[in-house]
């Protein structure tokens, strides 16, 4: 059994404690060969060990404990309405312009979910969801495509063609 990921959740985590302390209590192998085995530290099946010393031997001192900090406001399943409800455009959430910002998610959350995250977080969470920054395309206002496209064809090969002839006769 290899754990190769370089972030391992709290249940692979526990998977990995309890392997070590399996081949501990086995006494087949040596703290640090359990250490390469499992890819950790000398100093983590060291404290496995003390821990199971303390616990006479007692595997269940070395599960998973509750993780800190509050339960979350939402779950996956309504993150993932969520990322389907950006995907879909801000119209259909009822704005003007298909453009989301921060300030809107945070509004159409807080009311379909009744939860108030921070910019902050709420970016942090997004990029979670593989969504990114989406920058509008800027063009001018008073841009003419047609006249643009005139430059380019006639004025803009007239120029280049002099600017050549005067290097050719005026720079030595």
């Amino acid at each position: 059994m290899s754990w190769q990921p370089k972030i391992l959740n709290r249940q692979q985590q526990e998977e990995r404690r309890l392997e070590g302390c399996r081949l501990l209590v086995e006494g087949m192998m040596s703290q640090a060969d359990i250490a390469r085995h499992l890819h950790v530290s000398q100093v983590a099946v060291a404290k496995w060990k003390q821990r199971l010393d303390e616990h006479n031997g007692d595997l269940q001192a070395l599960r998973a404990s509750h993780a800190p900090g509050a339960a979350p406001l939402l779950n996956s399943q309504q993150w993932q309405q969520i990322k389907q409800m950006i995907l879909a455009g801000a119209k259909s959430s009822g704005f003007s312009t298909e453009r989301w910002t921060l300030r809107r998610i945070r509004q159409t959350i807080r009311q379909r979910f009744g939860v108030d995250y921070s910019k902050a977080w709420l970016s942090i969470r997004l990029r979670a969801l593989q969504l990114s920054v989406q920058r509008p395309e800027s063009s001018s206002r008073r841009k003419d495509d047609a006249l643009a496209e005139a430059w380019l064809s006639k004025d803009w090969p007239r120029i280049k063609k002099s600017v050549r002839t005067w290097r050719r006769h005026h720079v030595r």
